[in-house]
C-alpha cells in the first residue's frame, strides 16, 4: 500500500487486498480500474463508489483517498503526465467533470479488455511501449471524464501540511503544534482539514496511524501495547477505539485474521 509517506513511484501496482489509503496527493496522475469487489473513492470531497470493470482518472495534486471492507482486485496505473507530451497540458491545467468513468459505458471503447492486456503485459516491456501502452489507456479515460479548465489554488500550503503530518504523526501532534511548526495559523490548518480533506484533523491523525498499525499487525512479532505505542497512540484504549472506528474491528481481531490469511 501507498500512502503519503509511502508513496510507490512504480508506474503499475496491482492490489488483491483489502485497502484502505488516508487522503493524500501526489504530483502523478493516476488510473484506478477495480476488477473484482467494491471499493469507496473520495475525489473533490465526492464520495464513489467503484464497481467491477470502473474506472477513475485522478488528476495530479487532487487529494483522494480509497477504502474497502473486504478484499478487491484493483490496478492502478500512476505516472508523470509530462511522460505524455500530447496529455500533459491537459492534466496540469484541468479537472475532469466525470473522474469515474462506469463499466457500461466503458464497455464500448474496449477499455476494460485493454487494461487487462495492458496488466498482463505492461511489467516485461520495453519503456518505449509502457508509454505507448499508457498513451493509450490515458488518452481513451480523458477523452470520456470530460476535462474542464481549472482555477483551483495552489496546493502548497495543503502539501506542506500533509507531508509534515506524515513525516509526524507518531508523535503527539496537535493544532497548535502542527501551525507553530509551518508558521500557519491554527484556524487555516483546521480549514485545510474541514474544505481540502474532508475530515478533521484528530480523525485524519488517528487515521494514519491505523494505517501504520494494521501495516505492524500484518508483519506480527510485537504485542498489542508496542504496536499502539509505535504508531503514535498515547494509550491502548484510544488505540483499541481509533482502530475499530477505522476498520471495524479490535486489534486483536485484526491480527487473528491476518493469521488465518
Amino acid at each position: 500500500m501507498e500512502f503519503f509517506h509511502q508513496y510507490n513511484k512504480e508506474a503499475l501496482v496491482v492490489c488483491n487486498d483489502r485497502i484502505r489509503y488516508a487522503p493524500h496527493l501526489h504530483s502523478d496522475a493516476e488510473i484506478v480500474t477495480l476488477f473484482a469487489g467494491r471499493a469507496t473513492l473520495s475525489l473533490y470531497g465526492v464520495l464513489y463508489t467503484l464497481e467491477p470493470g470502473d474506472c477513475a482518472v485522478i488528476f495530479p495534486n487532487r487529494i483522494h483517498s480509497y477504502r474497502t471492507d473486504d478484499a478487491v482486485t484493483v490496478g492502478k496505473f500512476i505516472f508523470n503526465p509530462r511522460d505524455l507530451p500530447p496529455l500533459t497540458e491537459i492534466f496540469e491545467t484541468c479537472r475532469p467533470k466525470t473522474p469515474v468513468i462506469r463499466a457500461a459505458q466503458l464497455q464500448g471503447g474496449g477499455i476494460p479488455q485493454l487494461a487487462r492486456e495492458i496488466l498482463a503485459e505492461y511489467a516485461a516491456a520495453a519503456p518505449a511501449v509502457q508509454r505507448a501502452y499508457l498513451m493509450l489507456l490515458a488518452a481513451k479515460l480523458v477523452a470520456l471524464c470530460a476535462p474542464q479548465k481549472t482555477q483551483d489554488g495552489d496546493n502548497t500550503a495543503v502539501l506542506k501540511v500533509l507531508a509534515f503530518c506524515e513525516r509526524n504523526f507518531t508523535e503527539p501532534l496537535t493544532l497548535d503544534s502542527v501551525a507553530n511548526a509551518l508558521f500557519l495559523s491554527k484556524s487555516y490548518i483546521s480549514h485545510i482539514f474541514s474544505d481540502k480533506i474532508g475530515m478533521p484533523f484528530r480523525q485524519y491523525i488517528n487515521r494514519l496511524r491505523v494505517n501504520a498499525a494494521e501495516q505492524l499487525l500484518r508483519e506480527g512479532g510485537c504485542s498489542i501495547t508496542d504496536i499502539a505505542a509505535a504508531a503514535g497512540f498515547s494509550g491502548i484504549r484510544t488505540f483499541n477505539r481509533a482502530f475499530h472506528l477505522n476498520t471495524g474491528m479490535s486489534p486483536r481481531a485484526y491480527a487473528r485474521a491476518q493469521r488465518t490469511v
